[in-house]
């Protein structure tokens, strides 16, 4: 905020080229957020089914084997992994397409700026100094916003993962 108060200060026309993207990372954000959390929720549950699977097989082994089920008990298993699998591939096609665009966003609003921003300096209307400390503040403002795009999708794995706990303590116990 301070940095952008900054760069409105000292050049209006470059700051609103760079805070002219600010709408589009945060629609790409919610975006992301909206299609992200219930992929890693459902990844979290599969997850939990498997565990559950592989812990089944383990305490019964012994019954499996007197019937014969090692087979049916490997499908099972099979099947359950492979949903984990799916579930985990989606959940990182989703974060392999959203993470490197809210780090791109913020780039092209660098590149307007440098294109706009350097012809100003040619043409003699800013002076290299004033371009250098703008451009300092918007590597302070472009910093962080690449950082958010990481930052989210670690945040919409805790989240998930918190959500599932919550899920797991709010159960009634069956005995």
């Amino acid at each position: 905020v301070i940095s952008a108060a900054i760069m409105l200060v000292i050049q209006p026309d470059l700051a609103l080229l760079i805070l002219a993207t600010t709408p589009l990372i945060v629609w790409s954000a919610a975006a992301y957020g909206k299609r992200a959390r219930p992929a890693v929720q459902l990844a979290q549950q599969r997850i939990a089914e498997l565990s559950a699977a592989v812990e089944e097989n383990i305490s019964g082994i012994r019954v499996i084997k007197a019937f014969a089920r090692e087979k049916q008990r490997r499908e099972v298993f099979a099947g359950s992994a492979k949903r984990v699998f799916d579930q985990q591939l989606y959940s990182t096609r989703l974060s392999a397409f959203y993470s490197p665009m809210l780090g791109f966003i913020p780039s092209i609003g660098l590149a307007m700026v440098l294109l706009y921003g350097g012809n100003q300096v040619i043409d003699g209307d800013l002076t290299l100094g004033q371009f250098t400390a703008f451009y300092f503040y918007v590597q302070m403002l472009i910093g962080p916003l690449r950082t958010f795009g990481s930052t989210l999708g670690s945040a919409q794995r805790a989240t998930a993962a918190g959500m599932r706990i919550f899920e797991l303590l709010d159960r009634e116990p069956r005995i």
